[in-house]
C-alpha cells in the first residue's frame, strides 16, 4: 500500500506544491530524495514537518509518523548555521556548522580542536552513527543539540585473550 503526500515549500523557497508517492515502510530520507527529484531542493538542505509543526526525522519510516495518504507536509530550507555540542566522555566543545557541511568536515573540526586523528574516534547522534559522506542536515540537528564522540579502543587481543595462558 502506498501513501500520496501533499508536499509544499515554505521558508526561502519559491512557492511550489506537488504530490509525492512513498510506502508506508520508506524511511524520510528515502522520501526527501525522491522529494529532491521533483523539488530540486537536494535532501541534506530539506526539513520535513507536519502541518502541526513534528520534525520528520530521517532514520523513522512514514508509518512511524503516523502519515496518511493526503497529508501535507511542509518542505522548510535547512541550509543554515547553527551551534552544536560534541561530548567526549569529559568534557562538552561547542562547533558551529553548515548544515550543509559533511560529517567527515565536522570530524575534521573536532580532530583539530581536540588534537586527536579521526581514525581514533567516530561521531554518533541520537543512537544513529554519522557517516562521513552524510550531510549533517541528514540527521536533523537543531541548535546547541549534543553529538557524542565515540574513542576507538587501541589495539586489539588476539590468541589466548593477552591472559597469559598457555596451551
Amino acid at each position: 500500500m502506498s501513501l500520496h503526500l501533499n508536499v509544499k515549500t515554505t521558508g526561502v523557497f519559491p512557492a511550489k506544491e506537488g504530490t509525492v508517492k512513498a510506502g508506508y515502510n520508506t524511511t524520510v530520507l528515502d522520501l526527501k530524495k525522491e522529494i529532491a527529484k521533483k523539488f530540486s531542493v537536494p535532501a541534506y538542505r530539506q526539513r520535513l514537518t507536519t502541518k502541526g509543526g513534528e520534525l520528520l526525522l530521517n532514520w523513522k519510516c512514514l508509518s512511524e509518523h503516523k502519515l496518511n495518504t493526503g497529508d501535507t507536509l511542509l518542505l522548510v530550507d535547512q541550509d543554515q548555521s547553527l551551534d552544536i555540542l560534541v561530548r567526549n566522555g569529559t568534557h562538552t566543545s561547542s562547533y558551529r556548522i553548515q548544515l550543509s557541511q559533511t560529517v567527515a568536515q565536522l570530524t575534521k573540526m573536532v580532530q583539530d580542536r581536540e588534537l586527536i586523528r579521526g581514525n581514533q574516534f567516530w561521531l554518533c547522534f541520537e543512537e544513529q552513527n554519522m557517516q562521513d559522506n552524510d550531510h549533517l542536515g541528514d540527521y536533523a540537528l537543531s541548535p546547541l543539540c549534543t553529538i557524542q564522540m565515540n574513542l576507538k579502543l587501541p589495539g586489539g587481543v588476539t590468541g589466548t585473550g593477552g591472559l597469559g595462558l598457555t596451551g
